[in-house]
């Protein structure tokens, strides 16, 4: 009976337990294609695209640690980042020995190679004392020359044999034979300069004055330049430099500075040659750059303006112009296009016979400013070695450093003024690399 007035009540069905599915695909990483990780890594070599050409000797390149990180990241970061990692390597004392070992494993030609080697692109050997030979530094030009752009040669493991493994290195662009220690013979520059067709940059090394050809054959023979090199640098002119060659040589060597050169730097030698201004006069006329430091030269250069008529930028040692400083021709027209003027100091022994009444001062550049000489001239930089033989009177100063910022203000251009900047090192001097 008390079933049918409260009827049994039957117990619901226990809901399953909910159970969870763990998606097997989540686990895995989420993986970017290749060429995105490419423009990643390309975004990081901006930062050292600017020292292409005038990297510090000690300054390593800023992502060379990055890359050795993303190598060990996994087999995707490694594809990608380990081009980066050997193109442009910081080699100094004991891991040269492991580099070379890297990219050379053997000296057998007909072992395998390294594929590693076809990865660098920039060789700066300079921080090399002892390390290494001149048969290792050949060796490992010759392995890395398919895709080399530059190379700078070490002081002393450096010969004959690594200018004939240079002259096959087709892609490169940049180099830098100034610290090398030994003399060149010109033949042998001449031949291999020759090879070089993509050649931007170079710096010049030591070639003796009793050149090895005095043959008839070679009475007529004339340096064949890259034909786009833009910039040159010749230094440590020693009385027996690659200057000489060009300024004081025999009539018989047809040696001449290329038409291509905008950027053009002389400094630290013993030359008493007076022809190299000529030569700048008529061979050089695209110059925008010019840097004329350090030489043991008197006054002589007053008219180099009238002779660089596209000059930009002129660096130059205060011994080396005078009170007349800049002197144009009759037909000058007034409108030299330089812009940025650097004093430099000069040597101790020309200063011991120079007559300080005769050096270039403000008040010199004052007038010629207010003459209309210079109308483009907005910076002018003085090395703090030679601000005591400029810097003559205070009120031409600072009325002259007041006029160059109103004028770059009214033209847009950066820096404009005078100012006092402490002196280069050798390095800072080197725009080549």
């Amino acid at each position: 009976m008390l079933d049918s007035i409260f009827p049994r009540t039957v117990p619901l069905r226990q809901a399953p337990a909910k159970t969870t599915h763990i998606n097997e695909e989540s686990k895995k990483p989420f993986i970017l294609p290749d060429e995105i990780l490419v423009q990643v890594t390309n975004y990081l070599l901006d930062e050292d695209e600017s020292f292409r050409f005038s990297r510090p000797l000690l300054s390593p390149p800023k992502t060379q640690l990055m890359f050795a990180t993303l190598c060990r990241t996994n087999k995707q970061w490694y594809r990608i980042s380990v081009p980066n990692l050997y193109a442009n390597p910081w080699l100094y004392g004991h891991n040269y020995q492991l580099f070379v070992r890297t990219v050379c494993p053997t000296s057998n030609e007909s072992a395998r190679r390294s594929d590693l080697a076809r990865f660098v692109k920039q060789l700066d050997l300079r921080l090399l004392v002892h390390q290494g030979s001149i048969s290792t530094t050949a060796q490992l030009i010759g392995r890395t020359k398919a895709n080399l752009e530059v190379f700078r040669a070490p002081s002393s493991t450096f010969g004959v044999n690594c200018l004939v493994a240079l002259s096959k290195c087709s892609k490169l662009q940049i180099l830098d034979l100034s610290r090398l220690h030994a003399q060149v013979q010109f033949d042998d520059f001449v031949r291999t300069l020759s090879q070089l067709h993509k050649l931007q940059a170079l710096d010049t090394p030591r070639i003796p004055r009793t050149i090895a050809s005095s043959s008839p054959q070679a009475a007529n023979k004339e340096i064949t330049w890259p034909p786009f090199l833009s910039k040159l640098r010749m230094s440590k002119l020693d009385g027996s430099g690659f200057l000489w060659l060009f300024f004081s040589a025999p009539r018989w060597i047809n040696a001449y500075i290329p038409n291509t050169i905008t950027s053009l730097i002389i400094q630290d030698g013993n030359v008493e040659k007076f022809e190299m201004i000529q030569t700048l006069q008529h061979d050089v006329p695209s110059l925008k750059e010019l840097t004329l430091t350090n030489l043991n030269l008197i006054r002589g250069f007053n008219n180099v303006l009238q002779h660089a008529p596209n000059l930009e930028r002129l660096c130059i040692s205060i011994n080396l112009i005078t009170a007349q400083f800049p002197v144009f021709s009759v037909e000058y027209d007034g409108n030299h296009p330089l812009k940025h003027l650097e004093i430099a100091s000069c040597s101790g022994t020309v200063e011991l016979r120079s007559n300080p009444a005769t050096f270039f001062s403000n008040s010199h550049l004052s007038e010629a400013v207010n003459a209309d000489q210079l109308p483009k001239l907005r910076r002018v930089d003085v090395w703090e070695s030679a601000a005591a033989r400029f810097r003559t009177d205070e009120l031409d100063y600072g009325l002259l450093h007041a006029e160059l910022v109103q004028l770059g203000i009214e033209d847009g251009f950066d820096g404009a003024g005078m100012r006092i900047i402490r002196d280069p090192g050798w390095d800072g001097m080197i725009t080549l690399t």
